[in-house]
C-alpha cells in the first residue's frame, strides 16, 4: 500500500512549503502521477484526507492528473504511449521480475519504460496570511 507513504509525503512536503511561505490555509494541491506508479487515485485521496488532518492542508482538495505510461523499443525504435491499461499492468509486472513490456508496433520484448513513473506536486492554491496579523 504505497498510497499511504505517498499521501504522507505529499502532506509533509506541502506543509513545509506552506509554513515557509506564511500560508494560512491550503485550498488545493495539484499532482501528476504516472500510470506506471500504479497508485490508486481514490485510495490516495482517501489516505490524503487522513494524513492531512491537523495540518494546514485539512479539507484541501487533492487534484490528480494521470500521466500516461510510455515505452521505448530497442528493436524498432518506437517511443510512445503504452497502448492499453492491460498492457501497462503487464509491463509493471514484467518489470518487477526483470523483463519489459512488448512493443505495440513490433511486439518485441526488448523495451524500456521511459515515462509514467512520475509523481510530481505541480502547484498549490492557498490563502496567504497577511503581514501584521
Amino acid at each position: 500500500m504505497h498510497e499511504l507513504s505517498t499521501a504522507v509525503s505529499i502532506v509533509e512536503t506541502v506543509t513545509r512549503v506552506a509554513e515557509a511561505n506564511n500560508v494560512k490555509k491550503v485550498l488545493e494541491i495539484n499532482v501528476e502521477i504516472g500510470q506506471f506508479t500504479f497508485i490508486n487515485p481514490e485510495q490516495l485521496k482517501f489516505l490524503f484526507e487522513i494524513a492531512s488532518d491537523n495540518t494546514p492542508l485539512k479539507n484541501s482538495k487533492l487534484n490528480i492528473l494521470t500521466v500516461p505510461g510510455k515505452l521505448h523499443c530497442n528493436d524498432c525504435g518506437y517511443s510512445g504511449d503504452a497502448i492499453s491499461e492491460e498492457d501497462q499492468k503487464k509491463a509493471h509486472l514484467l518489470q518487477l521480475v526483470g523483463f519489459s513490456a512488448k512493443c505495440p508496433r513490433c511486439n518485441s520484448s526488448n523495451t524500456e519504460i521511459i515515462g509514467g513513473r512520475e509523481l510530481n506536486i505541480k502547484n498549490i492554491k492557498a490563502e496567504v496570511e497577511e503581514e501584521g496579523q
